[in-house]
C-alpha cells in the first residue's frame, strides 16, 4: 500500500514535472549566416541539454557546437545552468580577431586608402601644373 501511494505521487510529481515547461531560444551565429530556434522545454532542464535538444549542430555542419562555450543574454553560463522561461542561450563561437584589433586594422586601412588619395592628387596637380606649362609655352611661340 505505501509503494502504490508512492508510485502515485511519483507519477503526479513526473506528470506536473512535464506540464511545466519554459520557452527558451537557442542561438549561434557565423559571419554567414545565423540560427535562432525557439524550443520549449521541461522545467528543470540545465543548458547543455537545451543545446543538444535543438538540433542546431544539424544547420552547422562544420563546427562542433558541443564543446563552444555557452551562455544567457551575453553572460557566460556552466553547462549545468538550468534554463529560465525567456532565456536567449548563445552559443559562442571563437572571434578570429578582437574587437580592438578590428578597429585599429580598419583605421590603418583608412589611413593608407586616404595617404594614398592625396599622393594620387599631389601627382594629378603637378601633371596638370606641366601639362599647362607646355600648352602656355607653344602658345607662346
Amino acid at each position: 500500500m505505501v509503494l502504490l501511494r508512492h508510485s502515485v505521487t511519483v507519477q503526479r510529481l513526473y506528470t506536473v514535472m512535464i506540464d511545466q515547461t519554459v520557452v527558451i531560444e537557442v542561438v549561434f551565429a557565423v559571419p554567414e549566416k545565423q540560427q535562432v530556434i525557439q524550443l520549449e522545454v521541461p522545467s528543470g532542464t540545465v543548458i547543455h541539454d537545451v543545446v543538444r535538444l535543438s538540433c542546431i549542430e544539424s544547420h552547422f555542419p562544420g563546427y562542433d557546437l558541443s564543446m563552444l562555450p555557452v551562455g544567457v543574454w551575453n553572460e557566460v553560463k556552466p553547462r549545468d545552468y538550468v534554463v529560465q522561461s525567456g532565456d536567449r542561450v548563445q552559443i559562442y563561437r571563437s572571434l578570429i580577431t578582437n574587437a580592438m584589433d578590428a578597429r585599429r586594422q580598419r583605421a590603418e586601412t583608412k589611413a593608407r586608402k586616404e595617404t594614398q588619395a592625396r599622393k594620387e592628387t599631389q601627382a594629378n596637380k603637378e601633371i596638370q601644373a606641366k601639362l599647362e606649362a607646355q600648352a602656355k609655352k607653344q602658345r607662346d611661340i
